[in-house]
């Protein structure tokens, strides 16, 4: 619902190509809204708008894409402004697209706006459906218009949406509706189905029989970039894991699929969402830093035929020569399931945040992760541990804490020799102990990894545990161990396998990754490999990190249309206020043009 009263409570997302930073006629238009606003703030009005999210890239779909995850995951504003760059408007447009809103309770809502598609007359970004197909709305139907105007679908090139209708795509595509809800046009057929297109001839062409099936996901061919089914793939917890031991909601590490004028990729966790198997001719890829198996048609990053940025290239257009991004180091992950594994987390996670006292042993932390994988090794190696709440002093500025304690006596003295042990038995031993030290007194900060002990022998156990790894730290002093640079840090995590996620990932600034470093691999040879089973992985950033490569997804939608599912939108012209209703869920409703009051 509609929150009356809120203030700073709208996000703009600029929306770009990736090749021009905007017109002039944009950027005043949006300093004239900032102003605007500044000078509602001055006379003790509500001031609405507060922050500018920028995407770039080639697509401008898959740009509003980002920015819709970008406004549900990471703020909690109640309105996503989308705005693309050749568009301009009236310092009041965000006031009265706002005020129209909540006067008459609606939650998309857009302004008309010209367009060509390369045609000789421009006509308006909104269409009507009719017997004789979908055509565009005649500008002389705004024409002394002052009530509600219903129409069939628009163009979402200067949108106002609430955050009600993005969570309910979201619902509708089990939480994850980025590849989907990135529209030019959205469209609702008469049985209760809804189409999304890039232009108005994309929509004609898809209409077959006048309808399209309620939750199909594309309409149209897949094209398949598929990988050989044993290429390493790295997983959000920085195991390698081969693609064909995924499933669907699985959890890798990703990275932005565009930069933007202003800024490199971005490290990021994304999820799979699709994997389809084909068999299909294949190629090898041979580099000074190894080889890969893919197909003709897969999308790698690389400096292509010398072209200075690092652009998405498919194998069979890359020449011997040019360089491929290699985005990650490899590490070999430990044998986590070992028990020499368990025994080494169980002894560095007692001497990070552990307490003995009699026969019981505690630890205790605000985080539960490490826990719950403490638990699960004692109990492997037949010890019970009890869980539970550790005490509070109820000051709201310091985290509640949890408890994991062993109180039987045989439990407590078996313990009591791994905390004391001085040897270390194996390489998952030290794996072990670093990723339990890691999880209970470890941090990160940009380019530089620490674990806290003012312990010197725990220091010296320290050390020692990453030279038998091979991630030894270079830095020590009274309070810490450390090790700087990006690659030693995601080799570090690789090797040790740490559970605590907030601690492993790649942050940089503030709610986002850090800057992803391309580190050329030059193409040595290619050849081609007869036909075999390949595997196509699809994840929701469009990317993933297969052998340490920068990859592209392997299952894309055909780019002539661009035919997904999504919902219906609502239109109001930012002078004469003209709306269509949001049908949440998609509900079906009977033939007529969107603008029932339903909900």
């Amino acid at each position: 619902m509609i929150e009356l009263g809120r203030e700073k409570d709208v996000l703009l997302g600029f929306v770009h190509d990736g090749w021009r930073v905007g017109t002039a006629g944009w950027f005043f238009s949006v300093l004239g809204v900032l102003d605007e606003q500044a000078k509602r703030e001055a006379r003790g009005q509500r001031r609405r708008l507060t922050e500018i999210h920028d995407a770039a890239g080639p697509y401008i779909h898959d740009n509003r894409s980002r920015v819709a995850r970008y406004f549900l995951e990471e703020t909690d504003k109640q309105w996503l402004w989308f705005l693309d760059n050749d568009i301009e408007f009236e310092p009041d447009a965000l006031d009265q697209l706002l005020e129209a809103a909540e006067e008459h309770d609606v939650r998309i809502l857009g302004a008309p706006y010209p367009n060509a598609y390369g045609k000789s007359e421009a006509y308006l970004s909104w269409l009507v459906f009719t017997p004789d197909g979908i055509k565009a709305l005649p500008e002389s139907v705004l024409e002394d218009q002052t009530d509600p105007v219903e129409i069939t679908a628009i163009g979402m090139g200067c949108t106002l949406i609430h955050r009600d209708v993005l969570q309910d795509v979201a619902d509708m595509h089990g939480g994850d509706p980025w590849d989907t809800f990135a529209a030019d046009i959205l469209l609702e057929f008469e049985d209760g189905g809804f189409l999304v297109g890039r232009v108005p001839e994309d929509l004609e062409k898809a209409m077959s029989n006048g309808r399209i099936l309620r939750r199909m996901s594309r309409m149209g061919e897949d094209v398949t970039f598929p990988v050989d089914p044993q290429t390493p793939v790295l997983r959000a917890d920085w195991r390698w894991q081969p693609i064909e031991r995924f499933g669907i909601g699985d959890r890798v590490l990703s990275f932005d699929e565009y930069g933007t004028p202003h800024s490199s990729r971005r490290y990021d966790r994304a999820q799979v969402t699709g994997i389809v198997e084909r068999r299909l001719p294949r190629l090898r890829l041979i580099t000074a830093n190894g080889e890969i198996i893919t197909t003709a048609e897969h999308p790698w990053l690389s400096h292509h035929h010398g072209h200075h940025a690092w652009q998405w290239t498919a194998a069979n257009e890359l020449r011997v020569g040019d360089p491929m991004a290699i985005v990650m180091p490899q590490a070999r992950n430990p044998k986590s399931e070992s028990e020499d594994y368990a025994l080494g987390y169980v002894q560095g996670l007692l001497h990070s945040d552990g307490t003995r006292s009699g026969f019981q042993h505690v630890v205790r932390m605000k985080d539960t992760e490490p826990l719950e994988r403490m638990a699960t090794m004692l109990a492997r190696l037949g010890i019970e541990s009890v869980r539970g709440a550790a005490h509070w002093d109820g000051n709201p500025r310091h985290a509640p804490m949890h408890r994991l304690s062993v109180n039987e006596m045989v439990a407590s003295s078996w313990l009591e020799p791994v905390w004391e042990m001085t040897r270390i038995p194996s390489r998952d031993f030290a794996a072990g102990y670093l990723a339990g030290m890691y999880d209970g007194d470890g941090s990160h900060h940009g380019g530089k990894l620490q674990i806290h002990s003012i312990r010197d022998s725990y220091k010296d156990r320290l050390e020692e545990a990453a030279r038998y790894v091979g991630v030894p730290f270079t830095g020590r002093g009274p309070r810490s161990v450390s090790m700087h640079g990006q690659g030693n840090i995601f080799c570090f995590w690789q090797s040790t396998l740490p559970s605590l996620s907030r601690r492993t990932f790649p942050r940089g600034q503030a709610r986002t990754g850090q800057e992803v470093r391309h580190e050329p691999a030059t193409l040595l040879a290619k050849e081609r490999l007869p036909e075999a089973d390949v595997l196509c992985l699809q994840t929701s950033s469009s990317t993933f990190i297969a052998d340490g490569y920068a990859s592209h997804n392997c299952l894309r939608a055909r780019r002539a249309g661009h035919l997904t599912y999504g919902l219906p939108t609502l239109l109001v012209d930012h002078f004469k206020p003209t709306y269509v209703s949001h049908m949440a869920h998609g509900r079906s409703s009977a033939p007529q043009l969107l603008g029932s009051k339903e909900d």
